[in-house]
């Protein structure tokens, strides 16, 4: 690979500013496309559990119909059959996100309206094998790099390779290896400059804005709503054991199962929105990428490559 001249200078404020007018621009877009990677995995968890809870509360009244479902190896059998459907909606959503989490990066590229998601859709899925062998090596990288002690050296991993996706993503012909070459080679010419705009855009999506959307929730009844089914859910815990078993220590604390339900609804709400904002922080990282990569330049988008404007541009 070519040694590539490096454009050192970026603004930090410049860079956030313009990702979130991406991100507004093509706000409903946005939320129509993450509609089922968000939804579907967070009502496949719910779904899960529900039929787990009915099938809990109702199993001793099957078993009094019906002996057959005394057999741990049938009740084993049903369970695992009732909760398939539910599986299958997680793990369609969670690769839908995945694929997203390119996808959006090449929707991100002009600061205009999107008009064609299967196209940068399909930029993703046409290299699929060699875009989730990037996204492994990253997540071993991290995962290696996650334990207390070695935070400054994950910090370091973080930043480096911030920028490994949105290259992959907008070099065609380009490696997983590569991918994670150029970006530390381009993050390297304004490490700080880098640095400061995920830690602001890390603190926007993942603190600021789930904080408030969570706080304006909580002045109304839609938390104790969500809460009341959980809370049924978690009263099949032995929680009252384990509050005797806390009190006999000598330890002055006891788990409350409204509390611990309402807590579940905070950070579910919380994970709704930290993933809706995904569009966001690669909207950033694209900005970061074109002022850092000093031979980029565009790939074609939905406006060149749709039928309607080749045929437009033939009859040029």
């Amino acid at each position: 690979m070519a040694r590539t001249k490096m454009r050192r200078n970026i603004s930090v404020l410049g860079t956030v500013f313009s990702g979130l007018k991406t991100y507004l621009n093509n706000l409903d877009i946005f939320m129509k496309y993450l509609s089922f990677p968000v939804l579907g995995s967070v009502f496949g968890i719910f779904f899960l559990f529900w039929i787990n809870y009915l099938f809990v509360t109702h199993l001793e009244k099957i078993q009094a119909s019906h002996p057959i479902f005394s057999s741990p190896v049938v009740i084993f059998t049903l369970l695992l059959l009732i909760t398939v459907p539910a599986f299958f909606v997680i793990m369609k959503a969670l690769f839908d996100y995945i694929v997203a989490f390119g996808a959006l990066n090449s929707m991100c590229v002009n600061s205009g309206r999107i008009t064609d998601v299967y196209y940068h859709k399909e930029t993703i899925k046409r290299r699929l094998a060699p875009y989730c062998i990037l996204l492994v090596v990253l997540s071993l990288i991290f995962g290696t790099l996650s334990f207390p002690l070695l935070l400054p050296a994950l910090i370091l991993a973080l930043v480096f390779f911030s920028l490994a996706v949105q290259i992959y993503t907008l070099e065609e012909d380009i490696s997983p290896y590569e991918a994670l070459r150029k970006s530390i080679i381009i993050v390297k010419s304004n490490f700080w400059g880098v640095f400061w705009v995920l830690t602001i855009i890390t603190f926007i999506s993942y603190v600021a804005v789930p904080y408030l959307i969570c706080w304006a929730l909580g002045k109304t009844v839609l938390i104790q709503w969500f809460a009341n089914p959980i809370e049924k859910y978690i009263s099949l815990l032995p929680i009252s054991d384990i509050n005797s078993l806390i009190a006999s220590t000598g330890i002055n604390y006891s788990f409350d199962v409204i509390l611990i339900a309402e807590n579940i609804v905070y950070c579910t709400i919380a994970t709704i929105v930290t993933m809706y904002m995904l569009p966001f922080r690669c909207a950033c990282c694209v900005e970061l990428y074109k002022g850092l990569a000093g031979n980029y330049t565009p790939i074609e988008t939905e406006d060149t490559q749709s039928p309607k404007n080749k045929k437009k541009k033939k009859s040029e």
